[in-house]
Formats: structure tokens, C-alpha cells, sequence
């Protein structure tokens, strides 16, 4: 008989699990049809490279799910049946993907606030925004690699051995774990913590008040040229009204 908080986690692992993969799988199919279908449609070029953020973005929520299994199953046998090289995977998913997602949307965030505040940039237009566009995201997978290697280094199995009254042993238990050194630990949560969300809220708060000023001046704009346009009508008809009435 299993507790039955471990019952209700597992209850929502698996809705959280089956829920998520499908929505990402749907995603991925319809955005693929998008982004394949060059000539037919009218697409602009700010709404494809959306569309291409929200792919890479449904493949890494996509590659953390299929990492519930695991998990689940590693909870419901109290021990880490998958071995060695799993673990190092499981580690490697957990961290580098999250930290994956947050620069994918800071990377939106950015397209978001070109689109709106320099729409007609030569920069973005142009193919050296696309090469510069790859690089910076190669900079930033190797990057985040390079964040979470610590961790990805020591994670590994942990055997513990469950002794009986008699001193003898009972049961092999394997835990897949990162026991970062105590000197290394607090550096490791530090750099996390401002890489993985000061630094990106601080981005995109910034990015948001540049694109709400930018919404908020071309309104302004917008809403004083008729008022303009009328008060240079109402000069025109004056002046030719005391024209009309001198002569």
C-alpha cells in the first residue's frame, strides 16, 4: 500500500505528463506546417521567426516531460532503476533545458520590441540579422552548457545499503544525485539565480516599458494629426473667408 501523498503525486504527474506532450505535440505539428509552407502564405517575417521561438520553445518543454517517467518511476520504486548515463541525462534536461526556455523568451521578448520599435531596421531586415540571429543562439546553448556543467559533472549514483537488525544487508538503494562540493554550492545557486531570473526580468521589464513607450507615442501621434488636420482646415476656410468678404 503506496502513502497516499505519493498516490497524489504521481496522479498529477501523470495529468501534468499526458496534458503536456499532447499541447506540445499539437503545437509543433501546426507550427510546422506554418513554418514549411514558404509559398502559399503571406506570412510576414516577424510572425515566422515568432512561430520558430514557440517551436524551439514546445521542443524543450517536450524534452522536460518525457523526463516525468523517470521521475515517476524512480519515485514509485523508491530507487533509480535507470543507470549511470540516464542520470547524467536526467541532470543535463532539468537545468539546461529550464534554463533554455527563459532565453527563448527573452529572445521573443527582444523580436517583440524590434518589431515594434525599429520595424523598419535595415539590421532586422536584413540576411545579417538571420546569421546573427543563429550565432547568438549557438552562444547561448553553449553558455547555459557551460552554467550547468557543475552540476552535470556531479551528478552520478549514490548506492545506499539498507542493513537489517542483524547487521545484514537488507535492500541496494541507488539515488541519481549532483552533490555539489560545499565551496562550489553557494557560487552555483548565486550565478543561477541572477542568470535564470534577475537578469532576465530585468530584460524583460526593460524591453516592455520600451514597447509600451513606443504604443503609447504613436498613439499620441496618431490622435493629434486629425486635431491638426482641423485646425489648419479652420485657418484655410478664415482666410479665404476674408478674402472673399475684402474683395
Amino acid at each position: 500500500m503506496f502513502p497516499g501523498y505519493l498516490v497524489a503525486m504521481l496522479g498529477v504527474y501523470s495529468i501534468v505528463f499526458i496534458v503536456g506532450v499532447v499541447g506540445n505535440v499539437w503545437v509543433l505539428c501546426t507550427l510546422w506546417l506554418i513554418l514549411s509552407d514558404h509559398g502559399k502564405t503571406s506570412s510576414s517575417l516577424t510572425f515566422r521567426r515568432i512561430s520558430l521561438y514557440v517551436f524551439a520553445l514546445s521542443i524543450v518543454d517536450l524534452h522536460v516531460l518525457l523526463m516525468i517517467p523517470m521521475l515517476g518511476a524512480y519515485f514509485y520504486t523508491g530507487s533509480w532503476p535507470f543507470g549511470y548515463v540516464a542520470c547524467k541525462i536526467f541532470w543535463t534536461i532539468e537545468n539546461v533545458n529550464k534554463l533554455l526556455s527563459v532565453a527563448i523568451l527573452i529572445a521573443m521578448t527582444f523580436e517583440r520590441y524590434m518589431g515594434v520599435c525599429r520595424p523598419f531596421s535595415n539590421f532586422q531586415r536584413g540576411k545579417m540579422w538571420n546569421y546573427t540571429n543563429g550565432f547568438i543562439a549557438i552562444s547561448f546553448v553553449l553558455f547555459i552548457f557551460l552554467l550547468c556543467s557543475p552540476i552535470i559533472y556531479y551528478a552520478g549514483i549514490t548506492e545506499h545499503v539498507i542493513l537489517k537488525p542483524d547487521n545484514t544487508i537488507h535492500e541496494r538503494v541507488l539515488f541519481c544525485t549532483s552533490d555539489l562540493p560545499d565551496f562550489l554550492l553557494p557560487y552555483f545557486i548565486m550565478y543561477m539565480f541572477i542568470v535564470g531570473f534577475v537578469l532576465p526580468v530585468v530584460l524583460m521589464v526593460v524591453f516592455y516599458t520600451l514597447i509600451i513607450k513606443r504604443l503609447k507615442t504613436t498613439a499620441n501621434t496618431s490622435a493629434a494629426q486629425p486635431f491638426e488636420k482641423d485646425v489648419k482646415e479652420k485657418r484655410f476656410r478664415r482666410y479665404i473667408s476674408s478674402v472673399n468678404s475684402s474683395g
